[in-house]
């Protein structure tokens, strides 16, 4: 059976409850189901009483000599007392059970939610890099939630199970002949079943498809509402997200179908198995009227709690690939981990170059490598352009410079010295990086800046954004307490891009990446961004990545990279020749 091999995942995923937490909702499971039994044996005292008949059954006699040493009379009204305070307990017993099992669920999904997180943050980028945004959110967020409703539907079943083996238990102590045949039957019935387990565990697989599929398609539609309406495509983009909606909910009114199926042939298989045990207790097995009629009590209870036992696997073996994608990315993101991180990075000082030497890196998938043999020299204090088209190996480039990314072969090094261990963190910590999507997080423009260096004062936050040409700020009526919306969405795309340089320049890097900072700002906005990076000539140590002329300019040295290699070096005038013949 396919859903057989994931077990493995659940188990891996479940010895992450903490054993102690894991015992107390057993013992309470146990304890609830317990008292469920012995208010059966207690009923058929009670009918016996109330019949006038005499019970000659040791386990039950033995149960009201406990009653009468405890001073409870073997009367109706006595025995009426106790059944009613063994339902109430078995209530209370229940009640808390039930709110342990909750508060073990929701910590189980946010331990495994923030350890995946603390995972991913920690893997190397190399790693991270070709995953989809949309894929990650998926997993954290829906596919984590199907592992909350799966524990939670495993841990019914526990209950489940737990209470049935409880009525099992007293009709055996009642009758063991029909018991045993109610024990066979049941069992029938059950594997009979089996199918619509199998075929929850496909569309569980189906369901996982599906929601990736969604929160692509709608963060791809949302992302390009502005295109869609101008080219008109409103309705195609409708079209999209109609399919990709269609396509979950058929993937979840297909289980619930299963479902309902499987529940209604239970029931009738139930109900027709409920009579032939009545005939047989009547007719071949003489069970006396009192023990017969609490069997029928039983097993009328019985075989919902089988029915809710089989539902609740179903729904467990649902689940069991989304347990199985989380226990996969958890591995692999671990696997990956930087193994060399440190608690308290060593700084890395520049003072006077950045050096490549013979490096080359490749990606799985790709036949060439998307850096093949670069060696490069960046001196410090100046301005350095990287150009080249799209797919030449720029920003592949970067990451290595930053070190997010470590070579295949060749060395990165600065000031002769090359980084590598634990010296790549404190070489990211000397760097301020500025990518093409600008991120601004939702609150004023004083919280974005006070990202890079959180006890910063007014003066330096002031001071950042003068050297940013973000001195705007300073005129506004709420000045650094402007509130900016989600993603800076009251601002425009230059005012972003400045208040985002100032939060670079908060950092006080020894270098800067601009990755491909002025390619979607007109070209004043792309000015006042280029003007206020000039200014940083002699102190700030700054890489410009991109393909328009205007950055070219400003730059001491312009890198042009072709096909992963380094085609050219030397000022704009000596190597914009080289760059038209690439086609940029």
């Amino acid at each position: 059976m396919p859903w057989l091999k994931a077990l493995p995942d659940l188990a891996a995923l479940f010895a992450r409850v903490p054993a102690g937490r894991a015992a107390g909702v057993l013992l309470l499971t146990i304890a609830a189901s317990a008292t469920e039994g012995v208010g059966v044996i207690l009923l058929v005292q009670l009918l016996s009483v109330i019949g006038g008949q005499v019970t000659d059954n040791a386990v039950i006699n033995g149960v009201m000599a406990a009653l009468a040493y405890l001073g409870i009379p073997a009367t109706a009204e006595g025995l009426l007392s106790v059944f009613v305070g063994l339902i109430a307990l078995q209530s209370a017993v229940g009640y808390a059970r039930d709110q342990a099992i909750v508060k073990l669920q929701f910590d189980f999904v946010d331990g495994l939610r923030q350890d995946c997180f603390e995972a991913l943050l920690s893997a190397e980028w190399r790693w991270i890099a070709p995953h989809r945004p949309a894929d990650l959110a998926n997993l954290m967020l829906v596919e984590m939630s199907r592992v909350g409703l799966g524990v939670q539907s495993a841990l019914a079943l526990l209950a489940a199970i737990a209470a049935a083996l409880a009525y099992l238990g007293a009709a055996l102590i009642i009758a063991p002949g029909l018991t045993a045949i109610v024990l066979v039957s049941s069992g029938v019935i059950l594997l009979a079943l089996g199918r619509f387990n199998r075929e929850a565990y496909a569309l569980g697989q189906l369901q996982g498809t599906a929601n990736r599929s969604l929160l692509q398609t709608l963060q791809d539609s949302i992302g390009s509402i502005k295109l869609a309406k101008v080219l008109g495509n409103e309705r195609r983009h409708l079209s999209r997200v109609k399919d990709a909606i269609a396509g979950v909910r058929h993937a979840q009114l297909s289980f619930a179908r299963n479902t309902s199926l499987s529940r209604a042939m239970f029931q009738v298989c139930g109900g027709a198995l409920l009579a032939l045990y009545v005939y047989l207790g009547l007719k071949l097995l003489a069970v006396p009227l009192p023990e017969l009629l609490t069997l029928v009590i039983v097993f009328a209870r019985l075989m919902p709690l089988l029915m809710n036992a089989q539902q609740h696997a179903s729904r467990s073996i649902n689940m069991l690939p989304a347990f199985a994608e989380v226990a996969e990315f958890l591995a692999a993101s671990r696997a990956a981990r930087q193994t060399d991180i440190a608690s308290e990075p060593r700084p890395v000082p520049l003072s006077r170059a950045i050096e490549l030497r013979d490096v080359r890196v490749s990606f799985p998938g790709r036949e060439q490598p998307v850096l093949d043999g670069v060696s490069l020299t960046i001196t410090a204090g100046q301005i350095t352009a990287i150009m080249g088209p799209s797919g030449a190996g720029k920003s592949s480039l970067a990451d290595v410079i930053i070190s997010l990314v470590t070579p295949d072969a060749g060395q990165l090094l600065v000031d002769g010295k090359p980084v590598s261990g634990a010296d790549r963190q404190g070489w990211m910590r000397s760097i301020a990086y500025m990518p093409q999507e600008i991120f601004l997080f939702p609150g004023t423009i004083r919280d974005n800046l006070l990202w890079a260096s959180s006890s910063a004062d007014d003066a330096s936050l002031a001071t950042a954004l003068r050297r940013a040409a973000a001195d705007f700020v300073l005129d506004l009526p709420d000045g650094l307490d402007t509130q900016i919306g989600q993603a800076g969405a009251g601002l425009s795309g230059g005012e972003r891009q400045r208040i985002a340089l100032a939060r670079a320049l908060l950092q006080q890097p020894q270098l800067l990446i601009l990755d491909e900072a002025t390619s979607a700002l007109d070209a004043a906005a792309a000015a006042r961004i280029l003007e206020a990076v000039a200014a940083l000539r002699g102190s700030t140590t700054v890489v410009l990545i991109g393909h328009t002329p205007a950055a070219a300019m400003i730059a001491d040295q312009v890198l042009v990279m072709l096909n992963g290699r380094l085609v050219a070096a030397g000022p704009w005038a000596q190597v914009s020749d080289r760059l038209v013949k690439a086609g940029s």
